[in-house]
């Protein structure tokens, strides 16, 4: 039995070649925007999306890597610490002062103008004059704060707050030692030994005691302006007569003072007890300053 083929009108093939032309053209256009979506490196794509209005893909950009937080730790300030205090320098006496003589001035400076009576048993044998600014050559110093040494070619010893001491001290040692302050002028103490009554033959008994126990020779007597003293050793060789003589007429008038004695000039002479040769002669000059 043979098919019977069915013929299209001419209105029907029509329209059949328009569902194709629309179908092809239909998958054409898809396949054109799919084509420009897809493909990125074509400028003929780039120009497509542009016409059909789709927007260019942003570029992906890589990831950034993370970001490192460093801690800052804030810079500690290096601690300053202040200098300790130098400890305060060793302090001095003046009695200690006096018992090392490495430490003892060579010269000083008087700081007091003085108008002196020159007094000796008693008696007046006219003035002296110090002069402020005078040089004080320094031989020793001895309790209760004195200096004993020479102004002019004249054998002094004064209180050692009327010379530059504690100045000289602090400008010497720069610091290294301290002196302690001279406790008082030593006019005071003169003067509160000349206002005590004298009495001559305790002095007198008291410094024979002396003599015996150092020279082991009470042989002494006043004269008019001197004191002479008859005394000698074996070996003369080892004896300086003049500092002996020296020593003994300070150490008369420091005992005659401590008694109320008021003299302040002493000359004394030492003599072989045997031919009264002089042996030795000085003098010493004790004002009250």
């Amino acid at each position: 039995m043979s098919e019977k083929r069915t013929r299209l009108r001419p209105e029907q093939q029509a329209v059949l070649v328009v569902c194709l032309l629309f179908v092809s053209l239909t998958l054409t256009i898809i396949g054109v925007v799919y084509w420009a979506i897809s493909d990125d490196d074509s400028e003929s794509a780039a120009t497509v999306r542009q016409l059909i209005g789709i927007q260019e893909k942003m570029p992906v950009e890589p990831p950034k890597p993370p970001v490192e937080v460093v801690e800052v730790i804030p810079e500690v300030e290096p601690m300053v610490e202040e200098p300790a205090e130098p400890p305060p320098p060793p302090k001095v006496t003046f009695s200690e002062l006096a018992s090392k003589s490495r430490y003892w001035p060579k010269e000083l400076i008087l700081e007091t103008e003085n108008h002196i009576e020159i007094i000796f048993n008693g008696q007046s044998f006219g003035h002296i004059d110090l002069v402020r600014g005078s040089t004080i050559r320094v031989e020793s110093l001895s309790n209760p704060e004195l200096i004993s040494g020479v102004i002019a070619d004249i054998n002094v010893t004064i209180p050692a707050s009327h010379t530059n001491l504690e100045a000289w001290f602090q400008d010497y040692y720069q610091g290294k030692l301290e002196l302690i302050p001279l406790s008082r002028n030593r006019s005071e103490v003169l003067q509160e030994d000349a206002e005590s009554s004298f009495s001559e033959s305790e002095f007198l008994s008291d410094f024979k005691k002396w003599c015996y126990l150092y020279y082991e020779s009470v042989d002494f007597e006043l004269a008019e302006d001197t004191l002479i003293f008859r005394w000698s050793m074996k070996d003369s060789g080892l004896v300086n007569y003049r500092d002996e003589a020296r020593r003994f007429a300070r150490n008369y008038l420091n005992q005659q003072r401590s008694f109320g004695g008021l003299d302040n000039w002493a000359a004394c002479e030492i003599r072989h007890p045997e031919t009264d040769l002089v042996l030795g002669r000085a003098s010493v000059f004790m004002p009250s300053l």
